[in-house]
């Protein structure tokens, strides 16, 4: 498994938090932790079935781009 962690200014809350757990899990990915203080995430997926930009276009897609990736 392969860890990353995005920098997401959107995120205000824990709901926020939520949505891109929900996210990132129709992407296969899984959240490992999310900082609503912070507005980090780390997320761990597997990189032979699913690549780093396919999870940043997703949150794009749901209005929760990640800074500078």
């Amino acid at each position: 498994m392969t860890e990353t962690t995005l920098h997401i200014p959107a995120i205000h809350c824990g709901g926020c938090i939520g949505s891109i757990q929900r996210i990132v899990e129709r992407q296969g990915a899984v959240l490992k932790a999310g900082d609503p203080n912070t507005k980090d995430v780390t997320i761990s997926y597997d990189e032979s079935t699913l690549a780093r930009d396919q999870i940043i276009e997703a949150l794009t897609a749901g209005d929760f781009a990640p800074a500078d990736s």
